[in-house]
């Protein structure tokens, strides 16, 4: 008892200190920036259609971007936007960002048993100025992130447990409210969804089933939304958009010497049939296509932290940093995909597949998108800081033995 207690305040005196770090830096970044967040907050396309979708529920004009951008993050904003202004949504954000901050801190706390150890991990994630610097953007990034950091405090409170009724359900709660604010964590929640099918009889009882209605309701409630107002059935047709006006428009602007925005046009009445047979016809230039968007995004360019004016000490010092983490990604990745086709330890197992699944998820479809710097894997890296030194242990002690 003495030992647990005495561990627990070594665990507080850590956690009070990574705080005031964390804090410390968050505020130096935005004092960088001259806490002009209403010249930022808006300052992208994205930005501006989750605020229409946002107006559009708070009773304004129909948009077509409610066929692209799920409802939660728009209806969040507008809702902030309501009642306290853009310095309001700023706030609610930089909360978010240190939410995560802490989540991460006791996530790493439990899996690695060492409150050192988490206060390393954690700072070492505070310093991505990207993160600091897409809080004053009206994007979807930090509660995308925040709510990661959720589920990874969930698996590493929940994984010795295996893989019950209770760990399945709450992970899927985490990837149903993650799906209607980006519709790419749909497939972690068919997956889930998959694995519960295979243990049926330990789900089928009536008591489970309402929490799994009630857990989906907001997936349903999104896919109804698109039904109602286009006629389409889906969660969102940002995924088939992205496709052809990002990936296939780019590597056709390759192919015959065009700008990206002049390509778009020229591809935009492709019916199916024809973008198949482009690809088809083309197949390895668009898998060195999808290869070098792929290596772009995980070693990204910090487009964000030049906005709304150069910053040249923090774009070097990002640059830096993610050319450290693309050099871990290419060592663990690897490493990643053979813990996948080896044979599992049974100890590793929960951990492991259910962090690195939704990573995997993040970081291979951010290959077809292009120019989007290192916005699009931000959210996964927080779980790649718990992953890669979890892999790394996993190795150590496996070959150890040998």
């Amino acid at each position: 008892m003495k030992v647990n207690l005495s561990h627990r305040i070594f665990r507080h005196k850590w956690l009070i200190l990574s705080n005031i770090t964390w804090l410390t830096i968050y505020l130096t970044i935005i004092n960088q920036y001259g806490w002009s967040i209403d010249e930022i907050i808006f300052s992208t396309p994205d930005s501006e259609s989750y605020l229409k979708v946002g107006e559009f529920f708070w009773g304004g004009e129909s948009t077509g971007s409610t066929l692209y951008r799920p409802f939660l993050y728009p209806v969040i904003l507008k809702s902030l936007l309501t009642f306290g202004n853009i310095y309001g949504l700023w706030i609610f954000q930089a909360v978010l960002w240190l939410l995560t901050m802490n989540l991460l801190f006791y996530s790493s706390s439990q899996v690695f048993r060492n409150p050192l150890w988490a206060a390393l991990i954690t700072s070492c994630f505070s310093l991505n100025i990207s993160f600091i610097a897409l809080t004053m953007h009206a994007l979807t990034e930090t509660v995308t992130t925040f709510c990661l950091s959720f589920y990874l405090f969930f698996v590493s409170k929940n994984v010795g447990n295996g893989i019950n009724d209770h760990f399945l359900l709450g992970s899927l709660l985490a990837f149903s409210v993650l799906t209607v604010i980006k519709p790419l964590y749909s497939v972690m929640a068919l997956v889930i969804l998959v694995i519960m099918l295979f243990k049926w009889r330990e789900f089928k009882h009536i008591g489970t089933m309402k929490r799994l209605f009630l857990i989906l309701f907001p997936v349903f409630f999104q896919v109804g939304l698109v039904f109602f107002l286009h006629d389409e059935i889906a969660v969102s047709k940002i995924g088939s958009a992205t496709f052809k006006t990002n990936f296939v428009a780019n590597g056709y602007a390759e192919m015959n010497n065009l700008e990206l925005h002049d390509a778009r046009k020229q591809i935009k009445g492709f019916s199916g049939g024809k973008i198949y047979e482009l690809l088809s016809n083309n197949k390895w230039h668009f898998i060195r296509s999808y290869f070098q968007n792929l290596h772009n995004h995980l070693n990204g360019h910090p487009s964000y932290i030049n906005i709304p004016k150069s910053m040249p000490g923090l774009s070097v010092f990002m640059a830096r940093y993610n050319r450290v983490i693309f050099t871990a990604h290419l060592i663990f990745l690897p490493l990643l995909l053979y813990f996948f086709l080896s044979k599992f330890d049974q100890s590793s197992l929960v951990k492991v597949v259910f962090v690195g699944l939704p990573w995997l998820l993040i970081a291979f479809t951010s290959g077809i998108a292009v120019n989007q710097g290192d916005r699009l894997v931000l959210p996964g890296l927080l779980l790649c800081f718990v992953l890669y030194p979890l892999l790394f242990s996993y190795f150590w002690v496996r070959y150890q033995k040998r």
